[in-house]
């Protein structure tokens, strides 16, 4: 048992992990390029359906997802069990009553820098392992995301007419007007979808869509993504309903992991060297 702890908690390990997650996503992207009507659908798709449906039968272009889940699955163990490791003689350290004699170069620290000790309450010695939190919380909320929920696209509307919402039982979505302003070189360059949404012929949620602010209800994103007008100068509008039931333990992941990399910057380096020496 010790030796498995041994193994998950070298520094080590983790190098080469990162070394054979990097050679592993760089050799992905290139058999993606060359094999875009097969990864035509990723995106579309929620990950496990994808690899369900499309990916499980090319295994001589996909080989590189299975492997790279695996090493990423890998990465999270090694982070854990480093973290654990760590994090324990910190815990020891921080949280004695007293601290025993500490001399670093011949000197006694405690009457050389009396406002040294005095940091023995500080959180600096935590701030990496914040970081490492925040990775694993992320890691999850992106494999919550990856099993869960659904991706429908193409969900054309009409204005004034009101579509079933996929896989969710008795809500609407009611498109009441379009409105689109056009570049002069013939593009879009603004367009709004003024829409609401009903559950049981009441409206629980309105907004006008746009670009990257799409409507949001009960972890459900409504996106307006294209539209054609009719001669008779009726808009047909298509949206993506996109359901991701792990987007906000992602989001709390990364902001945690953010705060414990910038806290890490400030590490002082005389509470280092004191939590090293005792």
């Amino acid at each position: 048992m010790q030796k498995i702890w041994s193994f998950f908690s070298s520094i080590r390990l983790t190098l080469y992990l990162t070394y054979a997650i990097t050679i592993d996503v760089v050799a992905g992207s290139l058999v993606l390029i060359g094999n875009r009507d097969i990864y035509s659908g990723i995106d579309r798709m929620v990950l496990v359906d994808w690899w369900l449906n499309t990916g499980s039968l090319h295994l001589g272009v996909a080989w590189w997802i299975p492997l790279l889940v695996f090493l990423v699955f890998i990465f999270a163990i090694n982070t854990l069990v480093c973290s654990i490791d760590r994090l324990i003689p910190i815990c020891r350290f921080y949280f004695r009553e007293q601290i025993e004699k500490v001399t670093i170069g011949g000197k006694d620290m405690e009457e050389e820098d009396p406002s040294l000790f005095k940091k023995k309450r500080s959180l600096a010695p935590f701030y990496p392992y914040i970081a490492h939190i925040g990775f694993l919380i992320a890691l999850i909320g992106h494999l919550v995301g990856s099993t869960g929920g659904f991706k429908s696209h193409g969900n054309v509307i009409a204005e004034g007419v009101a579509m079933v919402v996929p896989n969710s039982r008795g809500l609407y979505l009611l498109l009441d007007r379009f409105d689109v302003r056009m570049h002069r070189y013939g593009y879009p360059e603004e367009m709004k979808s003024y829409v609401r949404l009903l559950e049981e012929n009441k409206v629980v949620a309105e907004k006008v869509i746009q670009v990257n602010s799409p409507l949001i209800y009960k972890g459900l994103a409504f996106y307006a993504t294209d539209f054609q007008q009719a001669p008779n100068g009726r808009f047909y509008v298509a949206f993506d309903v996109i359901k991701d039931p792990g987007v906000w333990i992602l989001f709390t992941g990364l902001f945690i992991f953010t705060i414990g990399i910038l806290l890490t910057l400030f590490l002082k380096k005389d509470w280092a060297e004191l939590t090293k020496r005792v």
